[in-house]
């Protein structure tokens, strides 16, 4: 199977939206009830953790106790929450153990043809958008880790 590489840009993701839909997958936004819970989650992770000394930091540590504190601040809850759940369901199993490092394109095409072939809930794989969106996800985070 073969899946397109997808650029690290917004223009991609943007020209994926269906009109007339409230989230970027088409998705219905996240009932105000559950916000209340999702922010007090948010807030007990404002501060971002200390990198650990010595060894080399995994992909999975540098996105749950760097980037993803970093993006809370920068997006909306519901956001935060979505980037969150793509990183514990979908990159942290797969590639979470992987130095940071040592992270080279054959275990992202092995992650993405992964998903897309037998992610999800039914193991059916994922959508080709919500692939992307992972793809995105991991793109602004290895931005970020050599900026």
């Amino acid at each position: 199977m073969s899946i397109p590489r997808a650029e690290c840009g917004r223009s991609s993701l943007y020209s994926l939206r269906s009109p007339g839909r409230n989230d970027a997958d088409g998705t219905p936004p996240v009932t105000t009830a559950a916000t209340p819970t999702l922010a007090a989650g948010l807030d007990r992770d404002t501060a971002s953790i200390p990198p650990k000394i010595g060894g080399p930091i995994t992909v999975g540590e540098f996105l749950r106790d760097t980037w993803l504190p970093q993006k809370r601040r920068q997006v909306r809850a519901t956001t935060a929450y979505r980037y969150s759940w793509f990183v514990e369901h979908y990159v942290a199993p797969a590639i979470g153990d992987v130095p940071l490092r040592r992270l080279r394109v054959d275990h992202l095409d092995t992650l993405y043809v992964q998903l897309a072939s037998t992610g999800g809930r039914h193991g059916t794989g994922l959508a080709p958008k919500t692939v992307l969106e992972v793809h995105m996800i991991i793109c602004a985070a290895l931005e970020a880790a050599v900026a």
